[in-house]
C-alpha cells in the first residue's frame, strides 16, 4: 500500500474516531451541514469568485475554487453554531454505544467527502502532472471518488454540477491528465 492510500485511509479512520467520540446525533447534524455547505459552495462559489479576481487578480479557475472554499467555510461556521445549540438541547440524553457506532460510520463518510475534495484541490497545486496523476489514481482515492460520484449521481446533484464552472474545470483537468497518461503509455506513440 503506497503512502497516498495510507494517508487517505488515515483521514477516514481519524474522522471515524471523531465520529465515535461525538456520536450520531451531533455527527448527523454536522453531516447535513457538510452537504448543505458543499451544495452552496458549488452554487455560490462562482459568484463569490469575483472578489478574488478583482482583489487579488487570480485566474478564473483559482478564483472559482477559492470562492467555493470561502462559501464552504462560512456555511460550516454557521452550521457549527447550530450544532453547538443542538448539543445543548440533547445534553440531557444519555448516548448509547449504538449512537457512538453510528457516529463512527458517519465520520467515515464525512472523511470520504474530504478525500474527494482534497483530490480536487490537488489539481490546482503547483506540482507536476505526474504527481497529480499519482495522487488521483491511488487505488483508495480512486475507489473513494467513485463512491462519492455515485452518491452525487443518485441524488441528482451530478446534473446540477455538470452545468457548474467547477465541474467543467475538473473535466478539463481530468481529460488532460488522462490524455497525458494515455500518451505516455501508448505503444503507438
Amino acid at each position: 500500500m503506497d503512502i497516498i492510500n495510507i494517508i487517505a485511509l488515515g483521514i477516514i479512520l481519524v474522522f471515524g474516531g471523531f465520529g465515535f467520540i461525538s456520536g450520531f446525533i451531533k455527527g448527523s447534524a454536522r453531516l447535513i451541514g457538510w452537504i448543505v455547505a458543499l451544495i452552496l459552495a458549488i452554487k455560490l462559489g462562482p459568484a463569490s469568485s469575483v472578489f478574488f479576481q478583482n482583489t487579488f487578480h487570480f485566474s478564473v479557475k483559482t478564483s472559482n475554487i477559492l470562492g467555493g472554499v470561502l462559501v464552504f467555510i462560512i456555511v460550516m461556521i454557521i452550521i457549527a453554531i447550530i450544532v453547538k445549540l443542538l448539543k445543548k438541547m440533547v445534553k440531557a440524553l444519555h448516548l448509547s454505544f449504538l449512537d457512538k457506532l453510528l457516529g463512527f460510520i458517519l465520520g467515515c463518510f464525512q472523511a470520504m467527502i474530504v478525500v474527494f475534495l482534497l483530490s480536487l484541490f490537488v489539481q490546482i497545486l503547483p506540482i507536476t502532472e505526474q504527481t497529480k496523476t499519482t495522487i488521483t489514481n491511488a487505488a483508495f482515492v480512486e475507489w473513494n471518488n467513485e463512491k462519492i460520484a455515485r452518491i452525487l449521481e443518485a441524488t441528482k446533484l451530478d446534473s446540477q454540477i455538470r452545468n457548474n464552472s467547477y465541474y467543467k474545470e475538473l473535466l478539463k483537468l481530468q481529460y488532460k491528465i488522462k490524455k497525458d497518461v494515455t500518451a505516455a503509455v501508448s505503444p503507438l506513440s
